[in-house]
């Protein structure tokens, strides 16, 4: 079975006013959960926040942060802290 992706599928809550929808949601063939957060080549410090929030918040899914740049795509998991 292949993976499946959604985009903006899930909206988290991270508080009572907080909301967080990845970009993008990977279902894996075991039915686990990856989020994508889509940034340009150049990404302010706080557009990562909320992610970093979701990647502590939820340890059971992985978070990950995908840059476009000169060579093509860096992609960076989110590590919970």
């Amino acid at each position: 079975p292949e993976s499946k992706v959604l985009y903006e599928a899930y909206t988290l809550k991270l508080a009572p006013d907080t909301r967080y929808s990845p970009d993008l949601a990977r279902i894996l063939p075991d039915n686990s959960i990856e989020f994508y957060e889509i940034k340009g080549r150049y990404t302010f410090a706080k557009a990562l926040n909320k992610p970093k929030i979701a990647a502590a918040m939820f340890p059971h899914h992985r978070f990950f942060l995908a840059s476009k740049t000169v060579n093509g795509w860096n992609v960076k998991q989110l590590m919970p802290e």
